[in-house]
């Protein structure tokens, strides 16, 4: 009896301390409680008799000397993210395993690399107005494709000052517009669409489309570009992609986007640390994050973005447009991940973008509140861009970044938007069928 109790106080002990080290990230108190508790089960084992209680700790200690190990080397081991072949840059949820921390590594290399490349096409703003400008003139590699800056500071080939009898439509966005390009082939959507325009519309103007999208900027940057770069050009169409890096503008306003979801966090065991974060998740997803917003909701949070930074940046961008008589077409955003993906996918991009499931909620919300935004004025026009596009994460190298597949539909989609509004245009009176 004697033994027994002292059996139990010792393995309860030894659970405890390694309970309290866990959370501590105590790793050698961690595992002498390991070593305890392994010994407790060694003497109970001895100490049964019967066949189920000793069938019971025989799996115990199986699971402890030999699952555990082999678990915790395996989480401790996981492949190399840059071991993957340059061609397949492109970390998808396939070529990624499905593995968060492996994207999360991959994600780490992807910034660091776009980031050191990218110092060679930017400069200071010289009149102090944006966080940096592009250099005229410059260019990078990245990966197998190669980023050109026209000597008016726009990606893409060069374009005369003055408007002549082109149809000048420019392209307003982030980096999802500038273009995360990779293959010596792959085109930003800006110079798709322009193709798509100029083949199923024959008869028509030359149309020319801008890519004034740059990497890093907000609509709020968008806005000063506008005013200093873009109407001088004479844009007969603006188009605005923005989206992700204005979600920050959101925040503050009553809308109702929260992101209280668990994070990794440092542990002793690598495994028992994922056990607890993938119950943790599980439980946040199911009392917290509320992925299949009703109706009402999105109305309700629609409501409250009217009282946010971006929808005040959204009207100065719709009362410049009109002041200047120029249409403006909003484009609903999109990512990798929405409210009907599964939650391994969610999870997976999660390593490299910690709030996603805020973001999934504030692409909706931000959609909502631009289609309502463009209901209210003549000149501006809200495009649905989600079809084959949202959610479809084999389309993207990352959340919002697309593949050339991405890009190519989103080109596809917004074509499908723009083509009864060109048709509507003067210029355009004598343009072919579509093929």
């Amino acid at each position: 009896m004697f033994r027994a109790v002292t059996t139990g106080l010792i393995g309860v002990g030894a659970l405890a301390l390694m309970v309290f080290a866990h959370h501590l990230n105590l790793a050698g108190m961690f595992w002498a409680g390991a070593g305890g508790l392994l010994m407790a089960l060694v003497l109970a084992w001895r100490l049964c008799s019967g066949v189920v209680y000793r069938n019971v700790i025989h799996t115990l200690l199986l699971v402890m000397v030999v699952v555990c190990p082999v678990g915790e080397w395996l989480m401790r081991h996981r492949p190399d993210p840059m071991t993957v072949p340059k061609r397949e840059r492109a970390f998808s949820y396939e070529v990624a395993r499905g593995n968060p921390m492996l994207f999360r590594n991959w994600w780490r290399g992807f910034v660091r690399d776009w980031e050191r490349l990218f110092r060679e096409v930017k400069m200071e703003d010289p009149k102090g107005k944006l966080p940096f400008r592009l250099k005229p003139g410059a260019s990078m590699d990245f990966a197998e494709s190669r980023i050109e800056v026209n000597s008016l500071g726009f990606r893409g080939p060069e374009i005369a000052r003055e408007k002549g009898d082109r149809f000048r439509i420019v392209a307003l966005g982030e980096s999802t517009t500038m273009g995360v390009t990779l293959g010596p082939e792959d085109r930003p959507w800006p110079e798709v669409l322009q193709e798509l325009i100029r083949e199923r519309m024959p008869g028509g103007p030359p149309v020319e489309v801008i890519n004034a999208g740059v990497a890093g900027y907000t609509l709020e940057d968008g806005l000063v570009r506008l005013e200093e770069d873009v109407l001088p050009l004479e844009p007969d169409l603006l188009i605005s992609y923005h989206g992700y890096n204005g979600y920050k503008f959101l925040r503050g306003a009553p809308v109702g986007l929260r992101e209280n979801a668990p994070r990794r966090e440092p542990r002793p065991s690598a495994l028992v640390a994922e056990i607890e974060y993938r119950v943790r998740l599980r439980m946040h997803r199911e009392k917290v994050f509320q992925p299949h917003l009703t109706p009402e909701q999105v109305t309700r949070m629609t409501t409250g973005a009217r009282e946010s930074r971006y929808a005040d940046l959204y009207g100065k961008l719709i009362r410049t447009a009109g002041e200047e008589r120029v249409p403006l077409v909003l484009a609903g955003f999109n990512m990798a991940v929405n409210t009907r993906s599964e939650d391994p996918v969610i999870e997976f991009y999660r390593g490299g973008f910690p709030t996603v499931m805020f973001s999934i909620q504030a692409t909706r919300v931000h959609n909502a509140l631009i289609e309502s935004l463009a209901d209210e004025w003549g000149h501006v026009h809200y495009v649905d861009t989600s079809a084959g596009l949202d959610g479809e994460h084999r389309k993207y190298i990352d959340l919002v970044h697309f593949t050339q597949e991405g890009r190519d539909q989103l080109a596809e989609n917004l074509y499908a938007g723009l083509e009864p509004l060109l048709r509507t245009m003067p210029e355009f009176a004598g343009a072919g069928a579509i093929d």
